[in-house]
Formats: structure tokens, C-alpha cells, sequence
């Protein structure tokens, strides 16, 4: 998981005309646009400023990044270090269980909304309105999840593999919410205007269903991912990062070898990461949105790498100003 700051998932209209249910408040401004609902309370820490020079035109790439990007949420993160993270406060063999986390464990037929559901809402300041590139690494263990309706940017066949790193990033669609449908982990990526209406969203961990007669989704593996991406913000809005476990039962952090359902040989590292990474010091706790401690959302207590539940990092290493649309594909 990540940090917080002011959004909804799903709000606003996207690019194919829909309208969907969520919008902000972006700074104490408590009007909703029309189709969506409000907010109360704007961004934390500042957010954009609507009249003041942009300070991605100065000519100083890292004051750019550091002004788009750089915005705390109130648990003191930003999106320029953000976090996909399956809470583990059950240890289950070689799975995670969401324990009292899990809003819905009795299988009811709304797949969509029942289950362990923890969303980070990060403010991106600039100048409201303005539109930004932000490019960014992911690096990832992370659970395989069937996306629909959009396009995975790896095209190729894939082989099901421990050691092999994937690129796992889906533009739009939706996941498979149908009774009977494996429901993994889904981490979702949501881009809101300065209008708190949605612009775009993207999942960060798509897999196909199977390489031949090999499952991919609905296996107890966890897979490596590593890739970079260039997305379209906007000055004044949110970019919202959304773990979604419809089962509240993932599979852990381990290595494949000797794998069963009642232990875990050991965790592997993200790849392409400073070993020492770990994870912030606190951000909201999956139900209350209150910011807690890290280490309250693990039975294990461990923040610091292996980790003991799937988990992505996100870092942006650059922010420019652009005039391209959120619908932009970057190669």
C-alpha cells in the first residue's frame, strides 16, 4: 500500500464517455461536479496552486518532480515513493489472511466490493489544471490477476516462471468480478482531474489466466515484476492506488520450492530494489483511512525486505509538463 490524500475510485467520466460514482473536494471547493458525489476537506498539505507560476517551467527537473509529486498525504507519504501492499494479519502456511480487515467474508455475490479493500490517495500539487508526464519504475512480488476490456502491454505468450521478471501493467478494463471468477489481488491505479473526476485508471499486476494448462491467476505462486511507465496527471488532482482482495486470502512472499499450503521456505526481495528498501513508517489503516503504523498490519511485524506479503513500489524518477490528454499511451 501507499500513502492517502483525497479522492474515490471509479469517480468522474472516463475516456469512453461512462460515468462512474466518486469525485473530491479538491481544496475546500464542496461543489460536485455533475455525476459525481463530494468529498469534504481538499487536499492535505497544499496541493496545486491555480494562478502560480508552474514550477515545471523553470527549467529544474528534480524542483519539477519534487512540486508535482512530492505532496504529502496525511501519513506523511507521497506518490513520488508509494506502495501496493497486501495486508498479512494472518500468517496461513503460504498464504495471507486479511483477518478483521476484510469487510465481507461470507462470499456474497457483489464481487466488486466485498472483501480486504485498502486505498491510498495521493494530492499532486503543480499548477491545478495543468497536465504532467510522470514517469515511474514499479518493482514488485505480486499475486497474478485477469484483467478485461483493455490492453496488457506485454502482448507476448509468457511462460509461468519463479525467476523470471514480467511486465504486468494493463491499461483500463476491469477485472473479472462473476461469481465463480479466482478473485486475487487487484492493484489499481486511478488518475482524478482537479474536478476529483476520474481520467483514466490502470492495474499494475496483469497476468493471463493460463500458458497452456498452467494457471497463472488462482495459483498459489507470487511472481516477480519489474517495468517503467510514463502516465498523464493532472495539476489539483489525485492519483489513487487501490488494493483489492476479494478473497481476503493471498498467497504469500515465498519461494516456489517445497511450496505447500502449511509453510513458506522463505520470501524473496523485489527485484531491481536497494535490498534495504522497506516500507514508510505508516500510512492510512485499510478500513478507518487513520494513518497507523506499518508494522500493526503485519502479524509478522516485518516491514523491511523479504517481506512477508505480496507488494509493489512505485517510484517516479521524472515529471514534465504536456499538453497530451490522460488518454495518451506512452511507448
Amino acid at each position: 500500500m501507499a500513502g492517502g490524500g483525497s479522492g474515490a475510485t471509479g469517480g468522474g467520466t472516463n475516456e469512453s464517455g461512462a460515468t462512474a460514482a466518486g469525485a473530491v473536494t479538491i481544496g475546500g471547493d464542496t461543489s460536485s461536479p455533475e455525476g459525481g458525489s463530494t468529498i469534504a476537506g481538499g487536499l492535505p498539505n497544499g496541493g496545486a496552486a491555480q494562478d502560480a507560476p508552474d514550477p515545471c517551467d523553470a527549467g529544474d527537473p528534480a524542483a519539477c518532480l519534487e512540486a508535482v509529486t512530492g505532496v504529502l498525504d496525511e501519513a506523511g507519504n507521497s506518490l513520488q515513493s508509494s506502495w501496493f501492499v497486501t495486508p498479512c494479519m494472518l500468517i496461513r502456511g503460504d498464504y495471507c489472511g486479511w483477518g478483521s480487515l476484510c469487510l465481507n467474508d461470507n462470499h456474497v455475490q457483489d464481487y466488486a466490493t466485498w472483501g480486504g479493500r485498502a486505498r491510498e490517495r495521493f494530492p499532486i500539487g503543480g499548477v491545478k489544471g495543468h497536465r504532467y508526464k510522470v514517469t515511474f519504475n514499479f518493482n514488485a512480488v505480486a499475486v497474478a490477476r485477469v484483467y478485461g476490456g483493455g490492453v496488457r502491454d506485454e502482448q507476448k505468450a509468457i511462460e509461468r516462471s519463479e525467476t523470471q521478471v514480467y511486465d504486468s501493467f494493463y491499461r483500463d478494463g476491469a477485472p473479472d468480478h462473476s461469481p465463480g471468477a479466482f478473485g486475487g489481488d487487484e492493484w489499481q491505479l486511478t488518475v482524478l482531474d482537479d474536478a476529483g473526476r476520474e481520467d483514466r485508471h490502470y492495474y499494475m499486476n496483469s497476468f493471463p489466466s493460463a500458458d497452456g494448462n498452467v494457471s497463472f491467476e488462482g495459483s498459489s505462486y507470487t511472481f516477480l515484476v519489474s517495468y517503467t511507465k510514463s502516465i498523464v496527471v493532472v495539476g489539483g488532482g489525485v492519483v489513487e492506488l487501490l488494493t483489492h482482495d476479494p478473497n481476503c486470502n493471498a498467497p504469500r512472499n515465498c519461494i516456489w520450492e517445497g511450496l505447500s499450503y502449511d509453510k513458506c521456505l522463505a520470501e524473496r526481495n523485489l527485484p531491481n530494489e536497494d535490498p534495504n528498501t522497506s516500507l514508510p513508517a505508516q500510512y492510512p489503516h485499510p478500513v478507518t483511512d487513520k494513518p497507523v503504523l506499518t508494522a500493526s498490519l503485519f502479524e509478522s511485524g516485518v516491514v523491511s525486505q523479504p517481506l512477508v506479503a505480496p507488494a509493489g513500489h512505485l517510484t517516479v524518477t521524472a515529471v514534465e509538463r504536456t499538453e497530451e490528454l490522460p488518454t495518451k499511451d506512452y511507448p
